[in-house]
């Protein structure tokens, strides 16, 4: 044998038929995550399709509701600065909120997706900064200082009564929140008819700690 050669237990050529979770660094989807991304993506979709079809009247009496209840609970448990979220496809409406906060010299801070990240990053923002249109069509900044935010509104798709939620598809909140070294208290804001039974919740979902929808905080059994 030359002394370029080496021997190898099996075949390299074969190592393509192994399964790569044996070298413990892709995980390989079952078909019944396969199933459950699908249903997710309907579901998305149609719940979506319904924030939109909304009347604007309910929109804005919902998001009023909204930003009270959650006026409430941050007053109770704040201790640094908040992220909120500029709202899209029909989302619950926090601007005066975040104003009102700003004004109030409270810190307030908004998300931005930066190209090719896999995640969120939050943003010191003051009420009269200048915003420009990201990504999804949302107003962002990210021109203040990086913070990270004891507390996080996030825009949910879907909630279900064990606090699991659905996003957009790109889950940017589920990466920041596994990713950062101290999970912030994390909101869930949305509508009532968003609760569903369950979002069947895979190995890295994030729970949330409180929902706040039109009806306020949600009560877990």
């Amino acid at each position: 044998m030359a002394d370029n050669e080496h021997q190898f237990a099996s075949p390299p050529c074969f190592m393509h038929e192994i399964d790569p979770a044996y070298f413990g660094t892709v995980h390989v989807q079952t078909q019944q995550e396969i199933d459950v991304a699908r249903w997710r993506n309907a579901e998305r979709e149609r719940l979506i399709g319904l924030c939109k079809s909304l009347p604007r009247q309910h929109q804005r009496e919902a998001s009023r509701s909204i930003c009270l209840s959650i006026n409430l609970v941050i007053g109770e448990i704040q201790k640094g600065p908040v992220g909120f979220f500029w709202p899209i496809d029909g989302q619950v409406n926090l601007i005066s909120l975040m104003e009102e906060m700003s004004l109030e010299s409270l810190e307030v801070a908004l998300p931005k997706k930066r190209p090719n990240q896999a995640e969120v990053c939050f943003y010191r923002w003051n009420i009269g900064d200048s915003l420009f249109v990201g990504e999804e069509g949302a107003p962002v900044y990210c021109e203040g200082d990086q913070v990270f935010p004891q507390i996080v509104l996030v825009p949910i798709t879907a909630f279900d009564n064990d606090r699991f939620f659905l996003e957009g598809k790109e889950k940017v909140y589920n990466k920041y929140l596994r990713n950062i070294d101290q999970k912030p208290y994390v909101i869930g804001v949305g509508y009532n008819f968003q609760n569903i039974k369950t979002i069947y919740p895979q190995y890295d979902d994030i729970q949330l700690d409180l929902v706040v929808t039109e009806s306020g905080p949600v009560a877990w059994e």
